[in-house]
């Protein structure tokens, strides 16, 4: 199936990456949140149930905030891409 290992692990590491981009992409409860997901893009309930398409976010931050919103209810994680260049 692969040509040799340098394709096969080239495919591992991609694969693994999607997982974790699927897994950042997924929606979440505010219950669900914790420290380690720092900073998240967040949507009130009503957003998330009027349905797709979202309007812009409703807030983008953390619930350690002092300004965060009390009704922010479901949540995504930010994207941080390594650095390559150094």
């Amino acid at each position: 199936m692969y040509r040799d290992y340098n394709t096969f692990y080239a495919h591992l590491l991609s694969t693994e990456r999607l997982c974790d981009l699927e897994d950042l992409l997924t929606l979440k409860k505010a219950e669900d949140w914790n420290e380690d997901d720092g900073p998240c893009i967040w949507w009130s309930k009503d957003q998330v149930e009027n349905g797709l398409p979202f309007e812009e976010p409703f807030y983008i931050g953390s619930p350690l905030s002092t300004d965060f919103p009390t009704d922010a209810y479901y949540f995504i994680g930010i994207m941080v891409f390594p650095n390559k260049s150094k």
